[in-house]
């Protein structure tokens, strides 16, 4: 372009000198012509050079970018074979790691089939298992109903115990009341006696004295009747026989004093073993009161105690049978119940103490009794106490009462050897029924709790297959985008070629 300007400028200079020229010198003729001529021809070479540098100056710049475009495309294919090298690395990559996947997948495929061969063994044995536990816990209802209906008839014979138990004690009360109202008639006795015993020698003494005169009475009465020569009291002074009488009398009284104190020490050696063993068989009987007292209040405290936990595992059995509740009234429908329900336990407990209170009015009535202690006549010891007097007599003496006393303890220490074996076997009865409830409670949560096991089992299975497929999806995914990308890079890498 700036050659092409300064022809330009060159051309119209020229032309200004040719005007100049003409105007100067008009008569120069054909000299002028043939210089106009070659100024044109010369204007034209210059005209047809500038043309060809323009020409020869496009060409160039045709040429510069030819070769920038030629080192921009060496550029582009050295380039495009580096990234060719690198895809065919990826692609080995690519297909090495697909080799990889393949087999990880075949292995995973085949693990999961196993996995699911076991699940399904798994889920046999679940299944077989859960009808077992199914059986074993339709057993379990029915032995519960059992032990339901015995715990009821033992609660039954429990009240029959108890009110037993109550009636002994009552009797021991009215034993004791009679012993001593018993002792406190021995002790009046005894004292009775000693204050007899004060007298008779109080009287003996009195005797003694009476006798003394009576007899130096007689003796002087003697005295002055007999005559000296027929008396053979005349050989003796007045001194003499005072001293003989003295010791005649001393020893009669002293011989009667030792038969009376004989007498007296008889009767308050008898009257003091009496009183010893009355006391020893009181104490006896108060000592075997108070472990009475003490094993009575024991055993009720142990059934109440028993009684709450029979409760609480009666309670517990139900929250926890609350599950099959279908199964138990089909159940209920089909067979009969064995049971009795807790209403029932209250005639029984009555029919019980009614027969016990028949029994103890008919042994009462066969044997010999003892007078009342003077206790309310409205209670049931004032009533057993009634029925009791009916055939005793109004005052008995003290072998008789001894006698009955010693029965009445034999009868008593009888039946409480009774009422001690049948509530020790009560006692292990229901400790028995009491661990086979844990122990069918503890298989139950056992069972349970190896089913929850089993079923988290299946559900960590379940989790971790499902988690499997996924990632397996991911990688098909994942292989179907390298396989496009790989067939777009071999078809940009044809294009090139």
């Amino acid at each position: 372009m700036q050659v092409e300007s300064a022809e330009r400028r060159r051309e119209s200079g020229r032309r200004k000198g040719v005007e100049s020229g003409q105007s100067r010198a008009e008569p120069r003729g054909e000299r002028a012509g043939e210089r106009e001529r070659h100024n044109q021809e010369v204007c034209g070479l210059q005209a047809e050079l500038t043309r060809l540098r323009c020409s020869v100056e496009g060409g160039e710049a045709q040429r510069e970018e030819l070769q920038y475009q030629i080192t921009v495309s060496q550029r582009e294919s050295t380039r495009d074979k580096h990234t060719l090298t690198e895809l065919q690395v990826t692609v080995a990559e690519l297909q090495k790691s697909l080799d990889i996947t393949r087999r990880c997948r075949e292995e995973d495929q085949h693990a999961l089939q196993q996995e699911v061969e076991e699940r399904d063994k798994l889920i046999h044995t679940l299944s077989s298992e859960n009808q077992r536990l199914h059986q074993l816990l339709q057993l379990l209802d029915q032995r519960v109903k059992t032990l339901e209906s015995n715990m009821e008839a033992e609660r039954a014979a429990h009240l029959g115990s108890k009110f037993n138990s109550e009636i002994i004690q009552l009797r021991g009360r009215d034993l004791e009341a009679l012993l001593r109202k018993t002792l406190e008639t021995l002790e009046c006795q005894i004292q009775d006696l000693q204050q007899l015993t004060s007298d008779q020698s109080r009287q003996l003494q009195e005797l003694q004295q009476v006798s003394i005169k009576l007899n130096e009475e007689r003796l002087l009465a003697g005295c002055v009747l007999l005559r000296q020569p027929q008396s053979m009291l005349g050989n003796f002074t007045w001194q003499e026989l005072c001293d003989v009488i003295d010791e005649q009398v001393g020893q009669v009284t002293s011989d009667l004093r030792e038969a009376n104190d004989k007498v007296c020490r008889s009767q308050l050696s008898s009257l003091h073993h009496h009183a010893s063993s009355l006391e020893l068989l009181s104490s006896s009987l108060t000592s075997d009161l108070s472990l009475l007292r003490g094993e009575a209040s024991c055993f009720l405290w142990a059934c109440v105690l028993l009684g709450g936990a029979l409760t609480h595992t009666h309670l517990r059995l139900q929250q926890k049978g609350g599950g099959c509740s279908a199964t138990e009234t089909q159940e209920g429908q089909n067979t009969p119940t064995t049971g009795s329900s807790p209403p029932d336990v209250t005639p029984l407990a009555r029919s019980a103490l009614s027969r016990l209170l028949d029994h103890l009015l008919d042994q009462s009535d066969a044997e010999s009794g003892l007078p009342g202690s003077g206790l309310d006549e409205d209670s049931l010891s004032g009533r057993l106490r009634g029925g009791l007097n009916r055939v005793t007599p109004p005052q008995p003496d003290s072998k008789a009462l001894v006698s009955t006393l010693q029965q009445h303890f034999l009868v008593f220490s009888q039946r409480l050897h009774s009422a001690e074996v049948e509530r020790r076997g009560l006692r292990l009865e229901a400790l028995s029924r009491e661990q086979e409830v844990q122990t069918l409670l503890k298989e139950q949560t056992d069972a349970q709790h190896t089913l929850g096991q089993t079923t988290q089992s299946l559900c960590d299975a379940r989790q971790e297959v499902t988690r499997k497929e996924r990632s397996l999806r991911i990688l098909g995914k994942h292989l179907s985008g390298v396989q496009r990308e790989r067939k777009h890079l071999e078809e940009e890498l044809s294009d090139t070629h």
